[in-house]
């Protein structure tokens, strides 16, 4: 049992999260917000554009008077797309937009984007990163009774940034590409919302809420996200097509997804092909700390597989490796596999739990799919693929081409309503029936879904602390995987030995004394990491995300510092009064 901890603030010189250096800062509001931006001092490097009276459209009215590098901070309310939001340096209008990082979720009145609230709108019993109390909204066009739109939402590229916003209400029929847009390369869309989003193609249909080439999405929210095709024709990835670098392209992949939950998303419908009811993926992408649940494909073709994850098998111009860490996989729906067509693949810490093969909702929980299918007659690798530290009920397909013979996954539980003489993973509130919603009480319920662990559940220290295996065998593949030490929440995962899943029991952002409940001041400067505070023998160790020991003291002060060699995250462990405390910080 893992020992209790506290949560606090901690004082660092170094901020987690801060904004980045800007030509401009471009603060943005609607003429019926008579108070947002009013402390502002309008000059050449502050800039406030309030939109025409009655008006909403952000794209017409502010997007041609932005410049490259400028942070744009948009205050709450609903601004209506009349086209693509395109942040990219190649836009068809010849606009230079590339670089901009745009803001979201504020009421108006911030100094900074860390001062924008939160609060546990969906009631999950969590406050996540893309719950703002003050929602700044991207509104689309177009719905399945009235196809009218024509573009994507969003284009990100060139180092541009999306934070704080959601993306919602699109149904776009113009390409087979996702109806969120495009996230490429040197591009991030983070603690955003992509909702109710459809992209209906007349070929093969790539990603419902985005399209991910070598992109990153960190702390997000997909949720309701729907690809479909008007033939009997593939339907890729229900939320997001996510590929690690661009397909058929040599070098290092960069994309991933990571502290993210996707839920009710679909890929396919009536006779398409539904691969990756959440997520289809190729190309060396990485799926870290993500919840996957109530997730669905097209049940009327039986060649569609992959309830939350597809990845492409072979046909890459490199062979490189797809990875899942740290997340938690359950009550996702298709024909056939939770997870299919995997080959170059390593799961570590990773649960799969109340999936089923029976068409949704499959309330009495009692079909249950193949979990996991390796590719049949695996032979291009010795290293691949590779699981470790996994828990999951029903079957793995192809287990015999697993590459470590050691491994030994934690075993669940069969059906939801029938965990007699079997382990139950132990979940805060799980939802009750398996598949997306069918009506507003479903998704009501889906929402309020707690996966977070309880102090009984098999999980809690059963993960691995590192990547184990020496990826040897493929030339080309991507490098080994580093895990990050947090977990969905951003918190510190407990130096020794991780949970699975994507929650880590008893993880804390601060430390405290509980004697006297004084607080332990921590900060960087120059690379050094000073401890205040102290009050008796106290020893402190400092770890590496990996588990790896960088440096340790025991003093008998108030105060004690400690190098800090290279800049990353750090997980600062301080014991006391036979107590242990831990944090992370940052260099």
């Amino acid at each position: 049992m893992k020992m209790r901890l506290f949560t606090t603030s901690v004082l660092m010189c170094v901020m987690l999260f801060s904004t980045q250096s800007f030509a401009r800062r471009v603060y943005v509001k609607l003429a019926s917000d008579a108070t947002a931006w009013a402390h502002v001092t309008a000059n050449s490097e502050n800039v406030v554009i309030t939109l025409p009276s009655g008006s909403t459209d952000f794209v017409g009215n502010v997007l041609s008077t932005l410049q490259k590098g400028d942070e744009v901070w948009v205050a709450k309310g609903e601004y209506t797309n009349t086209g693509k939001l395109a942040l990219q340096d190649d836009d068809v209008n010849g606009y230079v937009y590339g670089g901009i990082t745009l803001y979201g979720g504020f009421a108006g009145t911030e100094t900074d984007p860390s001062q924008r609230a939160l609060s546990d709108k969906d009631g999950n019993g969590l406050v996540e990163a893309w719950e703002f109390v003050n929602e700044t909204n991207f509104k689309g066009a177009g719905n399945s009774a009235d196809k009218a739109s024509k573009f994507q939402m969003i284009h990100l590229g060139q180092g541009s940034i999306l934070d704080g916003v959601t993306v919602s209400d699109n149904y776009y029929t113009g390409s087979n590409q996702a109806s969120g847009g495009v996230v490429a390369a040197t591009a991030t869309i983070r603690n955003c919302i992509v909702r109710d989003l459809t992209v209906e193609g007349k070929g093969t249909v790539n990603g419902g809420g985005l399209y991910v080439t070598g992109g990153h999405v960190e702390s997000c929210l997909f949720e309701s996200c729907t690809n479909i095709a008007s033939a009997a024709i593939a339907c890729y990835g229900g939320a997001l097509l996510i590929y690690g670098i661009a397909d058929n392209v040599s070098g290092t992949p960069t994309g991933y997804i990571k502290n993210s939950v996707i839920r009710n998303c679909k890929a396919g419908q009536d006779n398409n092909v539904g691969r990756g009811g959440a997520i289809f993926g190729k190309s060396g992408v990485i799926v870290e700390n993500c919840v996957i649940y109530n997730n669905s494909v097209a049940f009327t073709n039986t060649a569609s597989s992959g309830a939350a994850f597809y990845f492409h098998g072979v046909g890459d111009a490199n062979l490189h490796v797809n990875r899942i860490i740290g997340c938690t996989v359950v009550n996702n729906c298709s024909p056939y596999c939770t997870i299919s067509e995997s080959e170059f693949i390593e799961v570590y810490n990773t649960v799969f739990w109340g999936n089923s093969s029976a068409d949704y909702p499959a309330i009495d929980g009692t079909s249950y799919n193949a979990n996991i299918r390796m590719k049949a007659n695996a032979s291009l690798s010795n290293a691949y693929p590779f699981l470790d530290g996994i828990a999951h009920n029903g079957t793995i397909l192809n287990s015999d081409i697993i590459r470590n013979a050691s491994f030994s996954p934690v075993l669940l539980g069969g059906a939801l309503n029938d965990l007699t003489g079997n382990q139950a993973p132990k979940f805060k509130n799980a939802t009750e029936f398996q598949g997306v919603a069918l009506g507003a009480s479903d998704l009501d319920e889906i929402r309020k879904a707690n996966w977070t662990l309880v102090a009984e559940s098999p999980m809690i220290d059963a993960g691995v602390n590192a990547p184990s295996n020496a990826n040897s065998g493929i030339s080309e593949a991507s490098l080994a995987a580093s895990f990050s030490g947090v977990d969905a929440l951003g918190l510190a995962r407990n130096v020794g030995k991780f949970d699975i899943g994507a929650y880590e029991f008893g993880a804390t952002s601060g430390i405290a004394n509980e004697a006297n409940d004084a607080l332990f001041r921590m900060y960087v400067i120059g690379g050094v990491l000073t401890v205040d505070g102290l009050e008796e023998v106290s020893t402190i160790e400092v770890y590496g995300l990996n588990g790896t020991l960088v440096s340790s003291a025991t003093v008998n002060a108030s105060s004690a510092t400690l190098p800090l060699y290279n800049k990353g995250v750090y997980v600062v462990s301080v014991k006391s009064n036979n107590q242990k405390y831990s944090q992370k910080v940052v260099f």
